[in-house]
């Protein structure tokens, strides 16, 4: 499993968000929970070393909305580190990557 520092920052934010149900928790303590959960299974950090002004990676004339920025930054990640992205997006598209791979996307 993939693991990289937006998304453990996002994990972070949310949920040490005051108005977050069963809230709120300190970010000691979440960070705590996702060092207990980076115990089970293998897990692989993955740097931030994609940028989206690279054309290699991803298509920007494709991108029109900036509520897709994220997830379009971590599928090309995804794809650089031979990772698929897991979500519950039924719009998510890899068509902003340069590369697109419907097999990159997993739905749950």
């Amino acid at each position: 499993m993939l693991r990289c520092p937006i998304t453990e920052n996002g994990v972070v934010r949310i949920i040490s968000h005051p108005r977050y149900p069963n809230g709120p928790i300190l970010p000691s303590e979440v960070l705590a929970a996702l060092s207990a959960l980076y115990t089970l299974g293998t897990w692989e950090f993955a740097a931030d070393d994609v940028s989206l002004s690279d054309e290699d990676v991803f298509r920007m004339s494709s991108l029109n909305h900036s509520d897709t920025v994220t997830d379009t930054y971590l599928l090309g990640l995804c794809q650089k580190h031979d990772a698929r992205f897991v979500t519950m997006d039924r719009k998510l598209t890899t068509l902003s990557l340069a590369r697109p791979d419907v097999d990159l996307i997993v739905r749950i």
